[in-house]
C-alpha cells in the first residue's frame, strides 16, 4: 500500500524552493493539530523522463499507526489539510527575493558590488516586504532574547539556527530559502565568495543607549560575507545609523552612511578593510535586524 499523496512538478527551482517552504510550513501546521493516525511529510524528489531529470516534491499523507487507523482517519485529515490550504490561499510570502536569486539579475548585481566605495557591498531595496518583515519581528516572544554586553557592541540577540523559534512559520521559511542551493549560488555570483554556507542567523534589537563600534567582522573567518536586513525604519534624528568606513593612520572616515528602511538589505564581505559601525540609538522605536553569515567552505 502507498500512502495517499500529491506529487508536484514546479515550473522552475525558484518556484520549487517557494513551495517547498511554504508546504514545510504547512505540514508543521498541521501536525500540530491532534491526529490519532495520520501525519504530513513533504519529501523532496526527482522526476526521469526523456527530456532530462527535474526536482519535484510529493506531499505525503502517511500513517502513524495502524492500517485500519489510517483509513479511519484519513477522510477528517484530508478535510483539515484542504482547510489550511484554503487559509493560506493568495498568501505568497518573500516572493521579492526571487528578483535577488534569477540568475541573469546576479550579474548585474555582481557589478554593482564590485563596484561599489568604500568596498565591495550591495543595498538592496525591498529585499522583504513590509509586512514579511513585521512578521518575522511579531513571531519572536519576548523571552527568547539575551542580552549581549561588550565594550564594542550593545544589543539583545536571538540565535535562530539554534533556537526553537525556527519552527515559526514565516522564520522557517525564510531560513529554508536562506539556505537554499538558489540563494547561496546567488551569493557566490555576487560576492565571488566559493560554495557559500550559511553559517549564523542571528536577529539583532538594540535600543535606546546602544550601539555597535566601528569593526571588520574579520575574527576567525577569512572568507566570508554577511547580508544585514533591516526590519524596521529609522530616521535621520534617532540613531541606528549603519556606517561604511575607510580606515585612515590613527582614525576612521565615514564615506557612507546608511538610514535602516523596513525590508531593505545589505550584503558586504567580512574581514579585511570592511569596516562598519552602527550610531547610538537616541531616541524612537527599537532597531532590529536579521543578520545571516555565509562562509566559503572547499569543495569536497
Amino acid at each position: 500500500m502507498r500512502p495517499l499523496h500529491v506529487g508536484i512538478l514546479p515550473r522552475t527551482e525558484w518556484e520549487g524552493l517557494q513551495l517547498h517552504a511554504s508546504l514545510r510550513c504547512l505540514a508543521l501546521r498541521f501536525n500540530a493539530i491532534a491526529q490519532r493516525a495520520v501525519t504530513v511529510k513533504i519529501v523532496p524528489a526527482r522526476l526521469d523522463s526523456e527530456s532530462g531529470s527535474r526536482a519535484c516534491l510529493d506531499l505525503v499523507i502517511q500513517p502513524v499507526g495502524t492500517e485500519r487507523a489510517y483509513f479511519a482517519d484519513l477522510p477528517r485529515a484530508t478535510q483539515t489539510l484542504v482547510s489550511i490550504l484554503q487559509s493560506t490561499e493568495g498568501k505568497q510570502t518573500f516572493s521579492t527575493i526571487g528578483a535577488f536569486v534569477d540568475p541573469g539579475a546576479s550579474l548585474a548585481l555582481k557589478r554593482r558590488y564590485s563596484g561599489a566605495k568604500p568596498y565591495p557591498h550591495l543595498w538592496v531595496p525591498n529585499f522583504l516586504t513590509r509586512s514579511e518583515a513585521c512578521g518575522l519581528r511579531a513571531e519572536i516572544p519576548a523571552r527568547a532574547w539575551h542580552p549581549v554586553n561588550k565594550p564594542l557592541y550593545q544589543f539583545d540577540v536571538v540565535d535562530l539556527l539554534r533556537s526553537c523559534i525556527q519552527r515559526n512559520p514565516l522564520v522557517s521559511r525564510l531560513l529554508h530559502l536562506l539556505s537554499s542551493n538558489c540563494f547561496r549560488n546567488a551569493i557566490s555570483t555576487i560576492t565571488g565568495c566559493q560554495t557559500p554556507a550559511l553559517d549564523a542567523v542571528h536577529l539583532h534589537r538594540m535600543s535606546v543607549g546602544q550601539e555597535v563600534g566601528v569593526h571588520s567582522d574579520g575574527e576567525g573567518h577569512p572568507a566570508a560575507v554577511r547580508l544585514v536586513i533591516y526590519l524596521d525604519d529609522r530616521n535621520p534624528r534617532s540613531g541606528g545609523h549603519h556606517l561604511l568606513l575607510r580606515e585612515r593612520r590613527r582614525d576612521f572616515l565615514v564615506l557612507k552612511r546608511l538610514v535602516p528602511r523596513t525590508g531593505n538589505a545589505l550584503l558586504f564581505p567580512m574581514g579585511g578593510h570592511a569596516f562598519h559601525a552602527v550610531t547610538p540609538i537616541v531616541g524612537g522605536k527599537q532597531r532590529h535586524t536579521l543578520v545571516s553569515t555565509y562562509v566559503s567552505r572547499p569543495r569536497p
